[in-house]
Order: C-alpha cells, then sequence, then structure tokens
C-alpha cells in the first residue's frame, strides 16, 4: 500500500471520530445525529477534525505527486 494511500485513510479516521464524538455517536450509532451549533463543539474536537483534514489532504498531495 503506498504511504499517501495510508495517509489519506488515517486522515478519514481522524474526521470520523472527530465526528461521531461531536455527535454523540461514541457509544454506539446513534440515528438521531442530533446537529449542534458549531460554537458548541469542544475546541480539542475542532483540532481532531482538522488534523484529520490535513493529513487527508497531505495524502492526497503526495498520491498525486507520484503520479507525475
Amino acid at each position: 500500500m503506498k504511504p499517501g494511500m495510508i495517509l489519506v485513510l488515517v486522515g478519514i479516521g481522524l474526521i470520523v471520530c472527530a465526528l461521531m464524538d461531536v455527535f454523540g455517536m461514541s457509544h454506539g450509532i446513534n440515528l438521531d445525529l442530533g446537529f449542534k451549533k458549531f460554537s458548541e463543539w469542544p475546541p480539542e474536537r475542532w483540532g481532531l477534525l482538522g488534523a484529520g483534514v490535513g493529513i487527508a489532504i497531505l495524502g492526497a498531495w503526495t498520491l498525486k505527486g507520484k503520479g507525475r
């Protein structure tokens, strides 16, 4: 498996973890998502979400760069 693909998958995993924790689904799938206002999100979840997006973008950029 290419390192860029691993970074993309890790980034997506971090994004999913952050969103599941914010929406209270960490103890099981909750079909009522109960969307919160963005201002009510805990700061550490913003960091986790940002890290996931950054890692996924880095992985995609790495994959794109290797193809040239």
